[in-house]
């Protein structure tokens, strides 16, 4: 993990938008206790679509987030026969502009929702 002094002065920001959502640097952050609460949750789709959207908002590596965030979600899918998420280029604006949203918020259940409506692949 990062020290604290390396970090000091970097803005988290999102592709596309001004907006800075998280200038907590990983020291002041309780990762277990958070990851604790999620683990908690017992349905394992509920658990993954979870685990993806808080390992993309909770920015424990400068860069590489959210791909790191799909790779884990992906593996844990496939584990349990759920398929895997894939963002469809025609979604991206939606999915971005939705997880601000979620970023600002803290709310995942709509960000959920539309991971299962539209970035679900081999789910029957």
């Amino acid at each position: 993990m990062y020290r604290s002094a390396k970090l000091e002065g970097i803005a988290v920001t999102f592709a596309q938008t001004e907006d800075i959502f998280n200038n907590v640097l990983p020291s002041e952050v309780d990762y277990e206790e958070e990851l604790r609460q999620i683990k908690r949750l017992e349905n394992p789709l509920e658990y993954t679509l979870e685990l993806f959207l808080w390992l993309q908002k909770s920015q424990m590596f400068i860069d590489g987030n959210k791909r790191t965030a799909n790779l884990v979600a992906n593996h844990e899918l496939i584990q349990n026969g759920l398929g895997i998420i894939t963002i469809p280029v025609e979604l991206t604006g939606t999915y971005k502009q939705k997880l601000v949203e979620y970023y600002e918020t803290g709310n995942s259940a709509e960000m959920k929702k539309f991971l299962w409506e539209n970035c679900m692949d081999g789910v029957e």
